[in-house]
């Protein structure tokens, strides 16, 4: 297997830019409640879903989570106006975890992310009043293409620690033992199931782009500058030929600044 090496950043948008005052502050608080949950404390396991759920909907603290995070999380939902609810939601993905993360096919993993990042990015459309309808699907698709992409980068980091969000049967179909992604081993069969991969994330993409012209200005700017770097990461991935092996994926200084003027100058990569 290729040497490990530090996995690239998770991409966290509005947790330090497009907010501001108490609105980032709850923004803040919501990405550190969901990286508890997309974690999993493993005590967590010894607890029925619904045993959890009620704790938090009770507002009181959870096992193995920090005061600070539940606290915050309360307060802010509450000043918000954010329901639990949407938060008592991710508990779901959570306990489902376990040691190891499979997925048997798509909608499983679609699932997941629903329970997940998807209420993450409900959230935070909560703080700009636009959590309805028409908005929050394209925000929500906005949250996948982000999850999907992320994992792609992540991939070898992933399946060491036992988390392949890579559907079970896409790898039967192509006849893909999955020694060969603790091992790095990119062939064809290989190339075309995480080639589906970025059809999907840019289908996402594509669903989610209408919504950077409803969007608050601010807010605007870091939404265009994470639709784009997304749509950047994914172009490296197929200019390698699909190795995320070799050397992790890396956003350098020089890249955020050429995409943070495509974000304020493009016309033809989002609308807004």
């Amino acid at each position: 297997m290729p040497a490990a090496t530090a996995p690239p950043a998770v991409p966290r948008p509005y947790y330090a830019g497009g907010f501001r005052g108490g609105q980032r502050r709850a923004a803040q608080a919501f990405w550190d409640w969901y990286a508890v949950t997309n974690e999993a404390p493993p005590v967590w396991q010894q607890h029925s879903t619904e045993a959890l759920r009620t704790l938090l909907l009770e507002e009181r603290p959870l096992p193995d989570v920090p005061d600070a995070v539940t606290q915050g999380l309360y307060r802010h939902a509450d000043e918000q106006r954010v329901p639990l609810q949407v938060f008592a939601h991710q508990i779901q993905s959570a306990v489902g975890q376990g040691e190891e993360l499979r997925f048997n096919t798509y909608d499983e993993l679609e699932l997941f992310m629903q329970d997940g990042v998807c209420r993450l990015s409900e959230a935070l459309m909560h703080l700009l009043d636009m959590a309805n309808r028409f908005q929050l699907p394209q925000a929500q698709a906005f949250a996948r293409a982000l999850f999907l992409i992320t994992h792609l980068m992540r991939l070898p980091h992933d399946v060491q620690r036992g988390r392949l969000f890579i559907p079970l049967d896409a790898l039967v179909n192509y006849g893909i033992e999955e020694h060969r992604l603790f091992r790095g081993e990119v062939n064809e069969s290989l190339r075309r199931v995480l080639w589906r991969l970025t059809v999907r994330a840019r289908d996402e993409l594509a669903q989610a782009e209408p919504l950077a012209a409803d969007l608050p200005w601010r807010v605007r700017g870091t939404y265009k500058r994470y639709w784009i770097g997304g749509l950047d990461i994914l172009a490296r991935i197929e200019r390698r030929d699909f190795d995320v092996w070799s050397n992790p994926i890396q956003i350098g200084r020089v890249d955020r600044f050429r995409i943070r003027l495509q974000s304020l100058f493009s016309r033809s990569a989002l609308t807004g």
